[in-house]
């Protein structure tokens, strides 16, 4: 996770973030985010590891000033950025082909009869029957910007990179779907596609397969209105992934391999998670059979748009390399939540709007998922008194909300394009580090974690005499996940961390842990064994130990053997200090001795003593 640094002098950049866009130019590598006026370049340093981050305000002036509603788009295989701010019934446009150091600025930068709000840019291949016209700049792909009013939504397609656009056609309009949308993507074949969070009782998809002239309304069974943009991508070969939060809260993906004539089952992503209410779906597809949604989620139940919604949020992000069949889903950050209570969607300046509608996804050019959030809950360096990671308020209504670019970062795992599988890797996560004290020695063992996407080569022990004074002590082998620490001194206390190594380098420490070893001993052996025959059995007596060691005696183990030293385990006499044989027989002779038992171990063995029963 990265967020922009804090200056030592002026304002830090990034923090009017809500519902930030983000995109990578696989050209360069760089990451691309849109924050409210702000236009960040993040370049991404991999040779160390994890990668840093630097972090660039390369807006462009005339997107730089003002905005009813910010959007960036950047076409991965062009490497083109498009940042639209949306003013009066039209909206700003720039865009640029170098990350931000040159602009090209559009005052109209939207299509005819698209107004006047939310709107959404996109671009891609076009379909049979239009090709690019760009006498300026030689743009190969189209650009699609859509909008929406209260009556209709509508897209309309530019030939010449997004200089001028084409006369818009009506995707939908009041009597068929809300007229709100999420953002336009282009299929592999030029289709091009428009999501809908409410059409009748489902959430559905607007579809054109002649360059937006015409449009057709896909829904999505077994989906029902949500909240917030559901959310499009579609993969090489052309599978439709449509990520979106529904009306009960849960996050769902549906896939169809037809351009949205039929449709999978929903799968619950956050299911396995317990996410009981989420927010801002977004999606990214790299292989046909690879794709990850990213979404807020929290496991309070409960109406999450109510002001008394105690609910603490994170971010969740869920992959699939099967084709949607299956989704493994991760809680990329527990114990830092990125927002407290309600996430409001009713629209105007409620408390709870400081995230805004959406956030966004994407990935670099081998496969790793990058995704841009706004962080609404952050211990803020600049403001001591805004503490709502680690101090939150008692009343959640006092909680200070914030709305910080914040990127999330794919390090290590299986990517979502499979020929760059192995290469997304870092050094190992932490380990998890327990022990047990012992006279002059301290047993230390650790969990193995996730590698990194490097299999592990050793660990290194850390100790020292004080809290966080530790330095390396030893290293071990990578199937090592035990040692017993002999060079201590009984009564001093000593701390340990671990950490695991592989070819990348030295991960995080694990947890400290504070051992004391001290002199600790079992019993002396139980005195004066008596046996004794009777018709009942044998009868065995005898006296505690001279010494209990340095534990109390909590149990007597008695033996038996029918020669002397053959004695094996025969019962447990708990805390008393005798003991009937029943199950003797007559005629045999038994030869008997008995231990003491403590916390620390067992005794030796008593006096033997052989009887029979009679």
């Amino acid at each position: 996770h990265y967020q922009p640094p804090v200056p030592a002098t002026g304002s830090r950049l990034g923090t009017g973030a809500g519902e930030p866009s983000i995109g990578v130019n696989w050209k360069t590598g760089n990451v691309m985010y849109q924050s409210n006026t702000q236009t960040l370049r993040i370049r991404f340093d991999d040779a160390v590891k994890p990668a840093t981050a630097t972090w660039e305000n390369v807006a462009a002036p005339i997107t730089s000033v003002r905005t009813l509603d910010p959007i960036l788009y950047t076409d991965l295989k062009t490497g083109r950025t498009f940042v639209s701010q949306l003013y009066l019934a039209c909206s700003l446009l720039a865009f640029t082909d170098d990350d931000g150091v040159n602009w090209f600025q559009n005052p109209v930068g939207c299509g005819p009869n698209t107004v006047f709000d939310h709107q959404t840019v996109g671009g891609g291949v076009f379909a049979a029957g239009m090709s690019a016209n760009d006498p300026l700049f030689n743009y190969k792909n189209s650009v699609i910007y859509c909008a929406h009013d209260d009556v209709t939504g509508a897209c309309a397609t530019s030939t010449d990179g997004g200089v001028t656009f084409l006369n818009s056609s009506i995707v939908w309009n009041i009597t068929e779907c809300g007229t709100i949308h999420g953002h336009a993507r282009v299929g592999p074949d030029g289709y091009q596609y428009l999501p809908n969070h409410r059409c009748g009782e489902n959430q559905a998809l607007g579809i054109s397969a002649d360059n937006g002239k015409t449009w057709t309304i896909s829904k999505i069974p077994g989906s029902t209105p949500g909240n917030f943009d559901p959310w499009v991508d579609i993969g090489p070969k052309g599978t439709i992934y449509f990520g979106y939060t529904d009306g009960n809260g849960h996050a769902y993906v549906a896939v169809s391999r037809d351009h949205g004539a039929n449709w999978s089952a929903p799968f619950d992503v956050g299911a396995a998670q317990n996410v009981q209410n989420s927010e801002f779906a977004s999606l990214v597809v790299g292989d046909d059979d690879r794709a990850a949604m990213a979404f807020l989620g929290t496991t309070t139940a409960g109406n999450d748009q109510a002001s008394t919604f105690t609910g603490a949020w994170n971010l969740y992000v869920a992959m699939t390399y099967d084709g949607g069949a299956t989704w493994t889903t991760y809680n990329s950050t527990p114990g830092d939540p990125v927002q407290r209570g309600c996430i409001w969607a009713g629209g105007g300046s409620n408390a709870c709007r400081n995230l805004l509608d959406f956030m966004g996804i994407t990935m670099d050019k081998v496969g790793r998922v990058v995704v841009g959030y706004a962080d609404g809950c952050i211990d803020d360096p600049q403001n001591a008194a805004n503490r709502c990671v680690t101090a939150p308020p008692e009343n959640v209504s006092d909680t200070v909300r914030t709305k910080l670019a914040s990127v999330a970062r794919q390090t290590a795992g299986i990517g979502l394009l499979a020929q760059y599988d192995g290469v997304i890797s870092t050094v190992p996560y932490s380990p998890v580090l327990s022990g047990l004290a012992d006279n002059s020695v301290n047993h230390l063992s650790w969990t193995v974690p996730a590698n990194g996407g490097t299999p592990i080569t050793g660990y290194k022990l850390f100790r020292g005499t004080a809290p966080s004074t530790e330095t390396v002590l030893t290293t071990v082998g990578a199937n090592t996940t035990t040692y017993n620490d002999t060079g201590v001194t009984n009564g001093t206390t000593y701390y340990y961390r671990v950490a695991a190594i592989n070819a990348i380098g030295t991960g995080s420490t694990s947890n400290e842990l504070a051992l004391t070893p001290a002199v600790k001993a079992a019993p002396s052996a139980p005195r004066k064994l008596k046996a004794r025959g009777s018709h009942e059995g044998v009868s065995l007596t005898w006296w505690t130990p001279a010494s209990s060691g340095t534990a109390a005696i909590t149990n007597y183990k008695v033996y038996r053997g029918i020669a002397p030293g053959t004695g094996t385990f025969l019962a447990n006499a708990g805390n008393q200090t005798q003991f009937v044989d029943t199950a003797a027989q007559s005629g045999v002779t038994y030869y008997y001795s008995v231990t003491a038992v403590n916390a620390v171990g067992e005794s030796a063995r008593s006096n033997e003593e052989s009887a029979q029963r009679k």
